[in-house]
């Protein structure tokens, strides 16, 4: 996980620990969830039991590498061979993986896979995502360019860890892993990865796409999808039913023939019929002074 910001994140939420959960919400307006204040728990049991080194800590949150410790363990140090096989086969979803980065992980996770409400901004991964927008020297906001990008930042780890925790006790070999985890990732996929879930990730996403360095990087793609029931569809968080848009379309159509039929004297039926729509041209240049056809 990139020091910049997701090192940063994980200090952010230790200080809250630190201080308490209820002085947290008065203080910072940050909002734990049961789980996420758990799992922070764990961590804090973990960096005291840390103190005493562990021959399966990855050294990935503890700054530590792995250390033998036993007699026997620093015998077969020296044998590369062995140990290679062995690393080779841990792969990111290794048992053997330390307690502290257990405990990392699972809060990591918790934090991504939350709802939120109207005000979001008491989560404590988009509190601290909005805390990046602002430039203490001088006092202001970061340019959308570069607050985007740590918003790019933290979505990229927090896909990384959403992956690693849907297909975690699945085959490392892509041809092997199952139709059943497939659709298990399309079904946690829509729920905390998509827009319009009131999700984490779905916030972040309608974030960055008010940055320009996000638009232009992707070419200002449409951020839709259609509802489970296939009878709506999200765009930018809102519901559209695909009923409601087709009556009010129809209704507008309904409302300006009113109108046309008034203008036209109440012989709109007939005139419409003698007018050739395909030689209408929208012409969206704008005119100076003068310049208009006389």
């Amino acid at each position: 996980m990139d020091r910049q910001p997701g090192h940063r994140y994980l200090g952010f939420c230790w200080k809250a620990y630190r201080i308490g959960r209820k002085e947290a919400l008065e203080r910072w307006a940050v909002r734990f969830t049961d789980e996420q204040w758990s799992l922070l728990q764990d961590i804090a049991d973990e960096l005291e039991r840390d103190r005493v080194p562990s021959s399966h800590d990855s050294g990935l949150f503890s700054g530590r590498e792995r250390q033998a410790t036993d007699k026997d363990e620093d015998e077969y140090q020296d044998d590369d061979n062995s140990d290679e096989d062995e690393r080779g086969n841990e792969g990111m979803t290794s048992s053997l993986d330390g307690a502290l980065d257990r405990a990392v992980f699972n809060f990591i996770v918790a934090s991504i896979k939350t709802h939120v409400g109207g005000n979001v901004y008491t989560n404590s991964l988009l509190c601290f995502c909005a805390a990046l927008g602002i430039n203490r020297h001088p006092l202001g906001y970061l340019e959308p360019h570069l607050y985007t990008g740590m918003l790019a930042g933290i979505l990229w780890w927090a896909r990384l860890f959403f992956l690693e925790a849907v297909f975690e006790n699945q085959p490392v070999d892509q041809d092997e892993v199952g139709i059943e985890a497939v659709l298990t990732f399309r079904e946690e996929h829509t729920s905390w990865m998509c827009i319009g879930t009131h999700s984490v990730i779905s916030t972040i996403i309608g974030w960055m796409a008010y940055g320009k360095g996000y638009r232009q990087k992707n070419g200002g793609q449409p951020s839709i999808r259609w509802s489970d029931d296939e009878e709506g569809l999200f765009h930018m968080g809102e519901h559209i039913s695909v009923e409601d848009f087709t009556r009010t379309l129809r209704d507008e159509v309904t409302e300006a023939e009113k109108l046309l039929n008034g203008l036209f004297g109440g012989v709109w039926q007939t005139v419409s019929k003698k007018i050739d729509m395909g030689r209408i041209v929208d012409n969206m240049i704008r005119l100076g002074a003068d310049e208009g056809n006389p």
